[in-house]
């Protein structure tokens, strides 16, 4: 078989292929000889000598197709109307099929001759050339758009026609050939595959798709507004759930997949935007009930929809906020921070379960915890007062660490501690629960009444993750000073002990170099520590055997100092044992008045000299128990200065918050030099917010403060400040 080119009869070779184009378009078998045969025939005629006869066949084949594909549409279009698609594409897919064999036929005419007449995508891009009339197309393309000019153009009406109506029998629960449906949109998509993956949809988007979503859009819309009409709110949102999730099976059987997300935008905007003010009428109600079937419904028929959970989150956050300010705004009694953080930690399970359960965990509902939570525990009457809630955690924290939490495992613990860090995540004060934190860690190391300092390190590091280092430095500095107070005090038994020296009383000393709270001055009878001790147990055990049965009391140093002043007489002048002691006042009084109601002392008022009472030791003094404790009185000057002021911090915090802002601001200048008032202002708060929320007045203050001690300037703009170096 020669390759070299010859004269050919064009009509000779051309009867020949064209019975093996005939066969293979109506999908008939040949044989691989054949095959071989006209493919070497239409090389031969591209390549024959004088002339080529490329354009002559380029033009037969095309004329081949066009009087095919004309007594196709005869066929159908005579046929019954009912049967047009499945006829169609049975049809169809035959031909289809036959276009992509011929078109590798005449692999070597697409090569060597259309593709080589048909202009760079470039020249056509920039106008390098002007488009042909009639441009020339492989030839599986050419049967195929021949297809769709003389067969799917004049049938088309008839055929999208039947196509939305059996979509809507299908709707309405009546039968319909989803694969026929399927098949026929395809090859509407198939027809333009040359285009690219964008282009192919084309053609399928302007005879069917718009058609389609209008269709669509009138159906819904009779069905929505007729269910508005027959059921609540309520079961309409049930109910077109339903029809939405149909919708999309449907589409999904039929419909390309963007196509199908279109779809779903239509549906979301009939029976969802076009009824948003019947769904915003019962908002308020099934959110103040939390009516969890009707929100989760809800929220699956807004999510789809641009900003449309915006208004269902801005209520469900007020009414947390209102749920969660009816439960702590009015708390009272001697429990009242257990019950504040019982009542949050309440909230923040029952909410973020339910965020969970209805909302899927979305982040604007979980956004709107935390907001709600915010504002609730941290709100602000217009007197300006506001809930202790810092302090309130603190004493929570402080209760947590004691020794009388008994039966409590480290896992308990630990637990108990990451709930009140979560409390701790919502309160703005943060500072404030920082020195109420301290005030009382403090008060237990110092007392010995800690549960372990294991615990103590567990909550510490807990707070350490929450806040970072610089929260808890000052705490964990404590902490070390206890423990390296163990060492000193072994040394100083050692001490003792080489040197013989004895001590009225057993007492444990602690070196101490951070917060320390308490404040006394010893009188002669108590034991001198070495100089470098200052602080002592607060309680101290007294034997008292000068009575019939001998007891041991447990008494306060106060207590002690008065008692030891009867070591060597049995009465004495109330002005001189305020004397010896060197107690307040106040102080002096209660611990005696403790004394005298207890029965220990006895009081002797002389009626010629009331202002020098005499108080005696009661050897008649008698009690059932032989250890018992001499309760402390309250007192008011001690109570302040051993707290730091647990009720009076605003003092020094306020000093503090003070020089806080003034570091944040000058930090922030120092970086920036030059800076808009605004700008500075909304970096302040930011950056403050760590520790605590300041008020744009406060900042404007500190602004103010720093420009009279020179840090700071106003520019030329009043509205702007410099950094003054």
């Amino acid at each position: 078989m020669s390759l070299q080119p010859r004269p050919c009869d064009f009509d000779e070779v051309w009867a020949r292929l064209k019975e093996t184009v005939q066969r293979i378009i109506s999908k008939q078998p040949i044989s691989h000889t054949v095959w071989d045969d006209n493919f070497h025939d239409v090389y031969m005629l591209c390549i024959a000598h004088p002339h080529s006869h490329s354009i002559r066949l380029y033009n037969e084949t095309k004329n081949y197709f066009e009087n095919y594909v004309r007594g196709v549409y005869t066929e159908i279009n005579s046929g019954c109307p009912s049967k047009i698609l499945t006829v169609y594409l049975a049809k169809w897919l035959t031909f289809y099929d036959g276009a992509k064999a011929v078109d590798n036929l005449y692999r070597y005419l697409n090569a060597e001759y259309i593709a080589k007449q048909r202009l760079p995508d470039l020249d056509l891009l920039f106008g390098g050339a002007e488009l042909p009339k009639s441009p020339l197309l492989p030839i599986g393309e050419l049967a195929v758009r021949t297809w769709q000019e003389f067969l799917v153009t004049p049938l088309l009406n008839s055929m999208v026609s039947q196509m939305l109506q059996e979509i809507e029998n299908d709707r309405n629960g009546q039968p319909a050939d989803h694969k026929t449906l399927s098949g026929v949109i395809q090859s509407f998509i198939d027809m333009n595959s040359s285009y690219g993956q964008v282009g192919k949809y084309r053609f399928y988007g302007n005879v069917f798709e718009a058609k389609h979503i209008e269709a669509t859009k009138e159906y819904y819309k009779r069905v929505s507004d007729a269910l508005l009409k027959t059921c609540t709110v309520s079961e309409y949102m049930e109910l077109i759930i339903e029809k939405i999730e149909d919708e999309r099976r449907r589409s999904e059987k039929f419909l390309p997949k963007d196509s199908c997300n279109r779809m779903a935008k239509v549906c979301q905007e009939v029976l969802v935007r076009d009824h948003y003010d019947s769904l915003l009428e019962i908002m308020p109600k099934i959110t103040a009930d939390e009516n969890k079937k009707d929100l989760r419904n809800m929220f699956t028929l807004l999510k789809p929809l641009d900003k449309g959970l915006s208004e269902l989150v801005r209520q469900y956050e007020e009414h947390i906020k209102q749920v969660c300010l009816s439960r702590i705004s009015n708390l009272r009694g001697e429990n009242v921070a257990d019950t504040f953080v019982e009542e949050i930690l309440a909230i923040y399970d029952k909410y973020n379960y339910q965020i969970e359960e209805v909302f899927n965990g979305h982040h604007d509902f979980t956004g709107a915890f935390d907001r709600a939570c915010l504002q609730a525990i941290n709100y602000k009457e217009e007197t300006g007062d506001s809930l202790k809630a810092a302090e309130w955690l603190a004493k929570y924290a402080d209760k947590l660490l004691r020794k009388s939490q008994k039966n409590k495992t480290d896992k308990d613990l630990e637990a108990a501690f990451g709930k009140a860090v979560i409390v701790l995540r919502y309160i703005d004060e943060k500072d404030l629960f920082r020195k109420a934190y301290g005030i009382y860690l403090a008060k237990r190391l110092i007392s010995g009444t800690s549960i372990s300092l294991a615990a103590e390190e567990m909550m510490i590091s807990r707070l350490k993750v929450a806040c970072g280092f610089e929260f808890v430095s000052k705490f964990a500095r404590m902490i070390m000073d206890v423990e390296i107070s163990k060492q000193f005090a072994n040394d100083v038994n050692r001490y003792l002990e080489s040197n013989r020296i004895h001590t009225d009383v057993p007492f444990f000393v602690q070196v101490l170099q951070a917060i320390w709270c308490m404040a006394f001055v010893a009188s002669d009878f108590l034991p001198r520590c070495p100089s470098m001790f200052t602080e002592c147990y607060n309680h101290v055990e007294l034997a008292l055997n000068y009575l019939q049965h001998p007891c041991i009391a447990t008494v306060n140093l106060y207590q002690y100092s008065l008692i030891q002043c009867f070591s060597h007489r049995d009465q004495m002048l109330e002005s001189d044992m305020a004397a010896t002691t060197n107690l307040d006042h106040e102080v002096f009084e209660k611990n005696l008045q403790s004394l005298l109601d207890i029965g220990i002392f006895l009081q002797e008022v002389d009626m010629n000299e009331p202002s020098l009472p005499v108080i005696h030791l009661n050897f008649a003094f008698q009690t059932k128990r032989r250890k018992f404790k001499i309760p402390s009185p309250v007192i008011r000057a001690q109570e302040k200065a051993a707290n730091q002021g647990i009720d009076g911090l605003n003092s020094s915090l306020e000093m503090d918050r003070k020089h806080f802002l003034e570091c944040i601001v000058v930090r922030i200048m120092k970086a920036r030099k030059v800076m808009k008032h605004f700008s500075l202002v909304q970096e302040t708060v930011a950056a403050a917010r760590v520790r605590f929320l300041p008020d744009i007045a406060f900042v404007k203050q500190t602004i103010e403060n720093l420009i009279e001690k020179n840090y700071l300037k106003r520019t030329e703009n009043a509205e702007e400040y410099a950094y003054l170096a």
